[in-house]
């Protein structure tokens, strides 16, 4: 689960809570917010998504399904268009879309 601008993985605490019942849920917070460590200098998409692929080769996670809200939709977006990311479903909530 990608979360968008300005918040941060607790975002989706009842979402995760529902569904860690039947599948296992990663969250985490990107690069800037929650308790994750802000970049040096401004990120974009591309280095957004190149963060969750390392985060994701460094645990072996192979999702079925990457949920995005907001900005967090638009670097699963970019992620997988530009294959950083490999998912069979994308699940989209109030999503920014491609700029």
């Amino acid at each position: 689960m990608l979360h968008g601008w300005g918040t941060d993985k607790t975002t989706f605490s009842e979402l995760m809570a529902k569904l860690s019942s039947s599948y296992m849920v990663v969250v985490l917070d990107l690069p800037g917010f929650g308790k994750t460590q802000a970049p040096k200098e401004a990120w974009g998409l591309d280095e957004f998504a190149d963060f969750v692929a390392s985060f994701m080769k460094k645990t072996d996670l192979k999702p079925y399904a990457i949920i995005g809200h907001s900005n967090g939709g638009a670097i699963a977006i970019r992620g997988l268009g530009t294959k950083r990311l490999a998912a069979k479903r994308l699940i989209l909530m109030a999503s920014s879309g491609i700029r």
